[in-house]
């Protein structure tokens, strides 16, 4: 019989509450992802990805306080740190450029969330995987 596939771990940082509504509503149609929580701000957020580790953070480029660019610099200095994907309503070029100085697995539209963020988790999945640092799964995790 086959193993289920391990669940991976997201977590969703954007001041918008009816962004993180619909993303966690969307995200919870893909197989194999679990939203392990949601955050308002980037300080929030930090707190809540200290504390659940997940294999990947969508964080929003455009908050108050701590902007995403801000948020995602201080996840990527980590060693097992989340991979990250940035999103706005507004990517251009200059976006671009920042996200990858910074190493940014990836920059996604928000427009086009729906059409491109499973591919885009799923790149950062299975690049954990190749290097060892994905999440084991929980003892009891897909067993009832």
């Amino acid at each position: 019989m086959d193993q289920p596939a391990p669940r991976r771990r997201v977590v969703i940082v954007d001041d918008s509450r009816g962004f993180r509504f619909a993303a966690e509503v969307f995200l919870r149609t893909l197989d194999g992802i679990e939203i392990a929580g949601s955050a308002a701000d980037a300080l929030q957020g930090i707190e809540l990805i200290d504390r659940v580790k997940p294999d990947a953070a969508i964080v929003d480029i455009s908050m108050p306080g701590i902007n995403g660019f801000e948020l995602a610099a201080q996840l990527k200095e980590r060693r097992d740190g989340p991979g990250v994907i940035l999103v706005s309503m507004n990517v251009d070029k200059t976006v671009r450029a920042e996200a990858h100085r910074l190493g940014v697995e990836a920059v996604v539209c928000k427009l086009d969330f729906v059409d491109r963020m499973p591919a885009e988790l799923e790149a950062i999945f299975l690049e954990k995987n190749r290097r060892g640092v994905a999440r084991a799964p929980e003892p009891n995790e897909g067993h009832s």
